[in-house]
This record gives C-alpha cells, sequence and structure tokens, in this order.
C-alpha cells in the first residue's frame, strides 16, 4: 500500500523524478523541456560520462540571436541554457569553436567555458576586440594576459582612451576638486509559465570582484560568477559594475599585469583632473595642450616597454597615438568667451 502511495505521489507530482533518471533516453527525444531535464539530472548526478553528448548539443546550437535579457527565451535557447549550466557543474573542457556556438546568446557561460579551454586564445581575441560589454572585455583580457597571443598588446593599447577634465575658476578655489557619478544597475524577473513544469536552471552572472566565489579569470581585476536558480530562462546575466571610477582603470590593471608592474607604477593612466585659475585663454589653452602631449609621451614609454619585452612590434607601437576626451568645466563668472576644449588638436578624438 505505502509503494502504491509513492507511485501516485510520483505520477501527479511536476518533475517527477522516475522520469529525470533516464537522460540518454529524454536527450534521444529532442523535445527542449526532455533536454532540459536530461541536463540537469546529469548536472546534478555529476554524470562526467554524458559530456560529449551535451557538446553535440552545444554544437549544433546557433547563439547568434539576441542576447537572453531581450525578450522571453525560446524553448530550444532555454533548453540550451541547462545543457550549459551542466557543462559548467560538471567542470567540463570543451573545444573553443564549440562553446562559441553559445555567444552571444549566453555571454557569462561562453566565458566560463572558455576559461577551461586549452585553445581559447582566438574566441578570446573574438570577444575581447568587439564585446560591449565592459565585464566580459576585462574577463576575455584577464584570461588573455595570462598567455598574451599576437596582437593582444596592440587591441589592448589601442582601445585605451585618456579622459582630460578641467576646472577652469577664476581665483584659487577653496574647495578641492572632483568629478563624481555613478549609476544604478539591477533588475527583476517575473514569474515565466512557460517554463513551471521545467527543472530550475543556474542562472550566471560575472561579476569584477575578488570576492566573488568561483574566479576564473584572475588579475589585479579578477573576474568570477555567481549564479541563482530560477524556472524564468531569462539571464540578467551582466555584473552590474558600471561605476565609471572603477571600469576606466580595469585596461590599466591589464597593462600592469603583463609588464610585471603595480598599476601606480604606470605612467600612462586613463584620468586626468585638474584645477586651472584662468589668466588668459592662450594660457589655458597651453595647459590643455601640455596635459595632452605629456599623457602622450607616457602611452610612447609604455609601447617601448612591449617592444622590449617582444610583445608589441616597433611598427605597431609607431601607428599608436594618444585617444582622449577633453571635458572643461568654466566656473568664470559672465559675461565669458567660451574655451576651446581641443579634443583632436593634440590628440584623437573619442567619439
Amino acid at each position: 500500500m505505502v509503494r502504491f502511495g509513492a507511485a501516485v505521489f510520483c505520477v501527479v507530482s511536476a518533475g517527477c523524478f522516475g522520469q529525470v533518471r533516464e537522460p540518454d533516453r529524454q536527450l534521444a527525444t529532442g523535445e527542449p523541456r526532455d533536454t532540459a531535464w536530461a541536463a540537469y539530472t546529469i548536472g546534478v548526478e555529476g554524470r562526467s560520462e554524458m559530456v560529449p553528448k551535451l557538446a553535440e548539443l552545444v554544437g549544433r546550437f546557433d547563439g547568434g540571436g539576441a542576447t537572453a535579457d531581450q525578450g522571453r527565451i525560446s524553448p530550444e535557447a532555454a533548453a540550451m541554457e541547462a545543457v550549459a549550466d551542466a557543462l559548467i557543474r560538471l567542470e567540463a573542457r570543451l573545444p573553443a569553436d564549440v562553446v562559441m556556438h553559445l555567444y552571444p546568446r549566453f555571454p557569462a557561460q561562453t566565458i566560463i567555458l572558455l576559461s577551461r579551454a586549452s585553445d581559447n586564445s582566438g574566441a578570446l581575441m573574438e570577444i575581447f576586440e568587439k564585446t560591449k560589454s565592459r565585464v566580459l572585455w576585462l574577463a576575455a583580457g584577464n584570461l588573455l594576459a595570462a598567455h598574451p597571443p599576437p596582437g593582444f598588446v596592440r587591441a589592448l593599447l589601442g582601445g585605451l582612451v585618456t579622459s582630460f577634465s578641467f576646472r577652469v575658476v577664476w581665483t584659487d578655489p577653496e574647495a578641492g576638486f572632483g568629478f563624481g557619478g555613478g549609476c544604478g544597475c539591477g533588475g527583476g524577473l517575473g514569474p515565466n509559465d512557460d517554463f513551471r513544469d521545467w527543472p530550475k536552471a543556474r542562472m550566471y552572472r560575472i561579476v569584477q570582484d575578488k570576492n566573488v566565489p568561483g574566479i576564473f579569470a584572475p588579475g589585479i581585476h579578477p573576474v568570477g560568477f555567481s549564479w541563482s536558480e530560477t524556472t524564468d530562462y531569462r539571464d540578467l546575466w551582466d555584473s552590474g559594475n558600471c561605476w565609471d571610477s572603477t571600469n576606466v582603470y580595469w585596461g590599466t590593471g591589464l597593462i600592469a599585469q603583463l609588464l610585471g608592474k603595480k598599476m601606480s607604477e604606470l605612467p600612462l593612466q586613463p584620468e586626468f583632473h585638474e584645477v586651472v585659475v584662468f589668466t588668459s585663454a592662450w594660457a589655458f589653452e597651453e595647459r590643455v595642450r601640455s596635459a595632452i602631449e605629456e599623457k602622450s609621451r607616457a602611452l610612447r614609454e609604455v609601447a617601448g616597454a612591449f617592444v622590449e619585452s617582444g610583445e608589441l612590434t616597433a611598427e605597431d607601437a609607431a601607428a599608436l597615438h594618444l585617444q582622449c576626451t577633453v571635458n572643461i568645466v568654466d566656473e568664470r563668472p559672465l559675461p565669458r568667451a567660451d574655451l576651446q576644449a581641443s579634443a583632436g588638436r593634440w590628440c584623437a578624438t573619442v567619439p
């Protein structure tokens, strides 16, 4: 009688345990829900022998569509999210070209799995040069910096931007000078009834934080991952690191890692702030020019160090030019003549 009651419970329960202990049979159906349950079981039970079959599924997936937080996810993509979760749990090592079938649909899962691939340089360079996500860029950069491939240093230095900020005053200021700012990051997910009888899958998020668990891209600014379980199958995958005061120094950190230095030892820094007491438009322009040329020399010095180490050719070093933005906060009393920002005259203007 007890045995019969357990059987009845199994029939009426969503996600009956009997059905999720047969991953081979479930994978054979080709149904997204069955694939998700099979992947869940494989991951939870540590079925490493099933990695080749999961890898085959990844190899047939086209991740070139919109990212997961741009609307409702399809059943096929949700099943692949469960498959990627299982592969991460199993610490699987897949070829990089297979992993890239998940990109850009599942960027967090892609970069985590790429960190374990032995042939990941080409895929990481593609992400490093094209992604618009700063934390994904940093994760790829940290992984590349461990064994820099040809072209990495050129791409790193070529993408650097120095921000110049000048506060122009009439007399010596009594208060300090600074630029602040930030942004609020976050969001929420509502329940999605389309997946109410699906297994829970881990939604992954990559985070720049030395204290985050799961560090997979170590460096001066280490990147790790966190996860949460849900059946909504809609990732808010990115890190939420959106404070410019943090992000702008990630490139400097990569340069320091490559040169074996501390960030404070580098002559090239991403920000320059100065209070300028106005005497004449000509004098102000000269101060701007001098500051920009000083940072241009710093770029040449850093490039020269990479030429000496063999990680940058002399031709590539000669082709580098400082990219900058120039911001002027003019606090002189009105009426006054406008001061020119001067971007584009002594450094390349960044849109």
